[in-house]
């Protein structure tokens, strides 16, 4: 029976709130099960933590049958840490068979002959679902609003932008193509000894296939001049879903990879994200502040750039918020003026560049780069590290 959270001590076993720290310690580990402490010792956010926990992972598996596997606990733990350090699986296998104090926050006492392998670890950290992370996220962030000593009560004040996750691209494979064929030769007259030989070549041929194309569309550009219509383009053979994304930066034309948009709150929670799949900043700001909204009602005003207005999006977000500090483009109007140098607004404007910061602690917490495999492996990679944030 798979459990959220083994509730007898074992000889040897701390109580996950009487766990010290070093705090002098200027290393991210203790800052981390500090606030995974703080979610475990906190009764009323435990109980719902762990109820969404036990409803959601796996829903569709008997988790009173079978043998009894990690604990949900330990899971979302191995994902917190896994983000918040930005580690790979390899370092996160060695750190809880081997550290200590996170294998007491794991449940295992100074006697506990329990290890872990590397592909359990993977394969249970996979069930954390983009869904369940941002219903966990949005308790968390409402426990940490309950922990600030100057609650600002009724208001809560937003920032939104948006950012690009990283992924490492292969330019071309041609070089590879006139020797992948000769192995599908190879392999053809060999006969095929098993599955694994056809999944072998399977493999191969979908590679040839984007050898191919890529030869067809440099022939087609460089050579007879034509125009490569952006739809046909694949900026990733290995993850094609990446995009081609103009953000106009200086410094920064283009970049390749995926979009995420944050909405932060004044007290530097991540209310909210989003997965922009070929969507623009400004298809996704309403949705934004509406979910948003839905989860943490005190929203009250929100910060934006001036890439995501339109007039439909002026207005729509004016339905939803008391203060839309979204500047207009182009030349403003006297009332348009009058409203961007009003002192709500301009505050709201002087503050907006500190997301930023938020954007810079997710690329630390490990959206630099996404190692987890296509666009279902990012979707909970990115909600991942915005619980770890927030929890850290």
């Amino acid at each position: 029976m798979r459990v959220v959270q083994s509730q007898q001590l074992s000889i040897g076993e701390i109580d996950v709130s009487k766990i010290k720290f070093d705090a002098k310690s200027r290393d991210d580990i203790p800052k981390i099960l500090r606030g995974l402490q703080q979610l475990y010792t906190d009764p009323v956010l435990r109980a719902a933590t762990f109820e969404l926990l036990a409803r959601q992972v796996a829903p569709r598996v008997n988790k009173s049958n079978r043998r009894p596997g990690m604990t949900l606990w330990t899971i979302l733990v191995c994902g917190v840490i896994r983000l918040d350090l930005n580690i790979d699986y390899d370092r996160l296998h060695e750190l809880v068979n081997h550290h200590n104090t996170i294998r007491e926050m794991l449940g295992h006492g100074a006697f506990a002959d329990v290890s872990y392998h590397h592909q359990t670890l993977k394969d249970n950290v996979a069930l954390l679902t983009p869904e369940l992370l941002g219903e966990i996220n949005q308790l968390v962030v409402q426990a940490g609003h309950g922990l600030i000593k100057k609650w600002e009560e009724g208001a809560l004040r937003g920032r939104c932008d948006s950012k690009v996750a990283h992924q490492e691209y292969l330019d071309a494979a041609q070089r590879y193509l006139d020797k992948a064929r000769q192995t599908i030769v190879e392999l053809d007259a060999q006969g095929h000894a098993d599955f694994l030989d056809l999944v072998k070549k399977e493999e191969i041929e979908g590679f040839m296939a984007h050898a191919d194309r890529q030869i067809d569309q440099v022939r087609r550009r460089v050579i007879e001049g034509a125009v490569i219509g952006h739809e046909e383009k694949v900026f990733s053979i290995f993850q094609p879903h990446t995009e081609w994304i103009s953000k106009g930066k200086a410094g920064v034309p283009v970049e390749l990879g995926v979009k995420v948009c944050i909405l932060e709150d004044q007290h530097q929670f991540i209310l909210h994200h989003q997965v922009m799949q070929r969507q623009s900043d400004d298809q996704v700001c309403l949705d934004m502040v509406v979910q948003a909204k839905n989860r943490f009602p005190k929203l009250n005003a929100c910060s934006f750039d001036k890439g995501l207005h339109s007039t439909a999006n002026q207005a729509a977000l004016k339905e939803q918020l008391e203060l839309v500090a979204l500047p207009r483009k182009g030349k403003l109007s006297q009332e348009t003026q009058a409203t961007e140098q009003a002192p709500a607004f301009a505050r709201a404007r002087r503050a907006h560049s500190a997301v930023e910061s938020a954007i810079n602690a997710l690329e630390v917490h490990g959206l630099d780069r996404c190692p987890d495999h296509g666009i279902h492996g990012f979707k909970p990679y990115v909600a991942l590290a915005v619980l770890a944030r927030n929890s850290m």
